[in-house]
């Protein structure tokens, strides 16, 4: 749903804002689009229109490659600081409509993941910052230990935990909450 124009930007979360590391900040490359007159052709002609594709080609290329190393590794940071990433990213950021995350969302800086596994209220008691989600589409996929084949999965009760205490939090900060399965 990225039109010519829009911003993507790509980060790590890590143990702390000043650790996250930014992928790519790239804005979507304009399509050149004509009128079907005799200018209108003419000036697509000229305007190269295969530069266009290349264009529109280089940007998906640079997405796949921001992306796929971080997806085949497993994390390996100690600890998240998920919250406060997010406050520092929103607070950077303007115009923001969406953000898309790939996380287990067991934070643990901000809250303990035992907290966020055992109250649906969790996030919202934290003392860390809030991000400013007003009107903004929270995406989120990769929930829960999947990730890391060594960890237990989550029960249905501490999966409905997490989920009621991130909706809460994304929906406090002015934000919705969709969650991919």
């Amino acid at each position: 749903s990225l039109a010519p124009g829009d911003r993507l930007t790509i980060r790590t979360v890590r143990d702390a804002p000043s650790a996250s590391r930014l992928l790519l900040d790239n804005c979507v490359p304009a399509t050149v689009v004509f009128t079907w007159s005799l200018d209108g052709v003419w000036t697509w002609l000229t305007s190269h229109p295969s530069a266009s594709r290349k264009a529109q080609a280089d940007f998906r290329t640079a997405v796949r490659d921001a992306l796929l190393p971080e997806l085949r590794q497993h994390g390996d940071a100690p600890a998240t600081a998920l919250v406060d990433t997010l406050a520092h990213v929103t607070a950077e950021i303007d115009r923001l409509r969406s953000i898309w995350l790939f996380s287990d969302l067991l934070e643990s800086e901000a809250v303990p993941t035992e907290i966020l596994l055992s109250r649906s209220d969790g996030l919202i008691q934290s003392d860390g910052s809030a991000p400013a989600l007003a009107g903004i589409d929270f995406h989120v996929a990769g929930i829960g230990r999947f990730h890391d084949l060594h960890r237990r999965s989550l029960t249905s009760r501490e999966y409905g935990f997490l989920i009621g205490s991130w909706t809460a939090f994304v929906r406090n900060a002015g934000g919705e909450l969709h969650v991919a399965d």
